[in-house]
């Protein structure tokens, strides 16, 4: 296995882990919904049409990871995130192991994806920056920038179709 195989094994047992650990209401009309399946002794529930994005963090040479710390705070003091249409959970962390330790990432989940699509556009045609919501714009240009290496808008990422996990 490469590297970078091992790598993407890795984030998507943490996609799954997190979609594990919260606690999303199940929601029928609107993509995300569920349905029990006997395996074995076990059950589980399938949930379909919600959209994980991992985003990879670089920071600039000039900031320290307080400075980025700094950032998420200010924005969770300001509620940001909670102004994300259809933006159910998100996680911010710092690599402990692996290619990315001492780097900073984040799990940003939404209820479905034409929730994801209203904010961001579809994937084959995203929106300008413009159409942002201002919360983002706001951790975006206000807060990330002055801490990253890039312009956040250039950053690594991947947004996950999700089709499955473990019910608690």
């Amino acid at each position: 296995m490469t590297t970078t195989a091992a790598g993407r094994l890795l984030e998507y047992k943490s996609v799954c882990a997190i979609a594990k650990r919260s606690s999303w209401a199940t929601t029928s009309g609107q993509g995300l919904w569920a349905r029990e399946h006997s395996n074995g002794d076990r059950k589980r529930k399938r949930h379909y049409g919600m959209i994980v994005s991992i985003h990879q963090y670089e920071l600039a040479d000039s900031a320290s990871p307080d400075d980025f710390r700094d950032a998420v705070t200010a924005a969770v003091d300001e509620n940001l995130f909670d102004d994300i249409p259809g933006l159910v959970d998100y996680r911010i962390g710092r690599g402990i192991k692996g290619s990315r330790t001492d780097q900073f990432a984040a799990v940003w989940v939404y209820e479905s994806q034409a929730s994801w699509e209203a904010v961001w556009g579809p994937v084959d045609d995203p929106l300008p920056k413009s159409a942002y919501p201002d919360a983002w714009l706001r951790w975006e240009d206000e807060l990330l920038a002055p801490v990253l290496a890039d312009d956040p808008d250039t950053i690594e990422y991947t947004s996950y179709d999700v089709f499955a996990q473990n019910d608690d």
